[in-house]
């Protein structure tokens, strides 16, 4: 099997003129990076490295790539399943000067004004399918980063069917989306998939009798019969959100609530007959109603229009479902610390080399805002809301979701730590911090229920914190109080 991060441009550094020109093979391909002078070895190389580069990198279905100016020379680096691979050997000088003028006059980028600005621009290439590009590009003290976002616009047809998610799941998630009006919220870091889970969302309810908009920062993919709208200095979320409002659409998508003024709007546009879907910067499902209350929304309004928040996040794939193995010692060490001693004796997919990975998989955690959820919020009462969400026949933490997963064969315990490192997605976020530690096993419920009649003996005037009192009767460590110091102790 060839390897896609040394292709044969790499294989002989000293081909002639001549050579290069045949390697490239650029003339017959407009729709590509193009040689103007063929004499000069430089240009040819770099217009054969390019599309070389790109063409591949499409096919391996690598999200982006990074020409970098380092000490020694200039590296590329690409990100497939969200982890950096080198491409290639170190790029010289020159070289490095002719593929940075090539990418710049795809995307019409003054060379001079990249010198000493930050620039954010938008090209395309066409090879089997149209590729477009999103460029950023920035100075440095070294010379310069230039990092592509390589958008294949086959991936804005998706539909939900095509989303990995639970039955019930996706159930839920159809039921929420075909409501009149109301707002919908996909939550997770940067990079976690919610682009392309709302896409999916809009296409399975985009039709001609649907006016639909979207607001974005930027616009990454589009969709028949879908205005979009680009978000910049001039035009910012809240204000291309209230353009779009006079614009009598039935289905508004939001990129991001970044700010109290944008979340006010996209409520009011809610309640006022429009379905919204957007995203949040939050670790789970329940956190995102915390940060809308701390957004200064008004708990009432919230319980007016929220249907439905989604968490989530993205674990890489394994090649071979069938490749199955119990846990090694410190997998088994976490399971146990995070509360799941039953996992144990299970088997769950192998990762570790990156060669049985390929592709990315969602996992989710989808929560149904019900009438007795609304009531908690109502009160500003988020932490029952947790146990709560356990009820619901399609709700599982992220971590119970990719456990699932794991144990199916489709990803590995190794993934599964990787995104369970805070408390959140390992299902604590919530939890006060005795039930935190009886969850890790550091303590017992008898020995619980004793610290905390204790607490509740003493007087208001010498009233001690549940941690304090704990660890004055040895029942765990300091270094096991400091694992849940993040937790509420009252």
């Amino acid at each position: 099997m060839t390897d896609f991060l040394n292709p044969e441009i790499f294989k002989d550094e000293k081909l002639s003129d001549e050579e290069y020109v045949k390697r490239g093979d650029v003339d017959r391909i407009p729709d590509n990076f193009i040689c103007v002078d063929k004499t000069n070895s430089y240009e040819v190389f770099a217009v054969a490295y390019l599309n070389e580069l790109f063409k591949t990198m499409m096919e391996h279905k690598v999200s982006d790539i990074h020409l970098e100016s380092m000490d020694l020379g200039h590296i590329c680096r690409v990100r497939k399943d969200g982890v950096l691979h080198q491409f290639g050997r170190l790029l010289s000088d020159k070289e490095y000067a002719q593929i940075r003028k090539k990418i710049y006059a795809r995307a019409d980028i003054e060379e001079s004004y990249a010198k000493s600005f930050a620039v954010d621009a938008r090209g395309w290439l066409k090879y089997t399918t149209k590729l477009d590009l999103r460029i950023s590009s920035l100075p440095t003290v070294k010379g310069y980063t230039i990092v592509i976002r390589l958008l294949d616009q086959s991936n804005s047809g998706r539909r939900l069917d095509s989303v990995e998610m639970t039955d019930a799941t996706r159930v839920a998630t159809v039921d929420t989306i075909n409501s009149a009006h109301g707002l919908v919220l996909v939550t997770g870091p940067t990079g976690s998939g919610k682009t392309t889970t709302l896409y999916s969302c809009l296409n399975e309810i985009n039709s001609h009798e649907k006016k639909v908009f979207t607001v974005e920062d930027p616009v990454e993919y589009t969709i028949k019969g879908v205005q979009h709208i680009n978000v910049n200095r001039n035009i910012p979320f809240a204000r291309a959100l209230k353009s779009a409002l006079r614009q009598d659409p039935d289905i508004i998508l939001v990129g991001e609530i970044r700010d109290k003024e944008t979340a006010k709007i996209a409520i009011e546009a809610a309640q006022t007959g429009h379905l919204v879907l957007s995203t949040l910067h939050t670790n789970s499902s329940v956190g995102a109603i915390s940060r809308l209350i701390e957004m200064g929304i008004d708990p009432s309004h919230i319980n007016e229009t929220l249907l439905a928040v989604s968490a989530q996040r993205l674990v890489r794939k394994c090649k071979d479902p069938r490749n199955m193995d119990h846990p090694n010692t410190h997998e088994a060490e976490w399971l146990r610390k995070n509360g799941y001693s039953s996992y144990i004796n299970k088997v769950f997919g192998r990762g570790y080399a990156k060669e049985n990975y390929e592709g990315r998989l969602p996992v989710i955690e989808f929560l149904m805002i019900t009438d007795e959820i609304k009531e908690y919020i109502a009160a500003n009462d988020i932490a029952p809301i947790y146990k709560l969400a356990q009820q619901q026949p399609q709700y599982e933490t992220l971590t119970e979701a990719a456990l699932r997963l794991a144990m199916e064969g489709k990803t590995s315990l190794e993934e599964v730590i990787s995104i369970s490192k805070n408390r959140s997605a390992a299902g604590m976020d919530g939890m006060l911090l005795g039930e935190r530690l009886l969850t890790l096993g550091y303590i017992t419920e008898y020995q619980l229920s004793y610290a905390q009649n204790l607490q509740r003996s003493s007087s208001d005037v010498n009233r001690k914190k549940l941690s304090e009192i704990i660890l004055d009767l040895h029942f765990c460590s300091l270094e096991q109080l400091n694992e849940v110091a993040d937790a509420p102790d009252a």
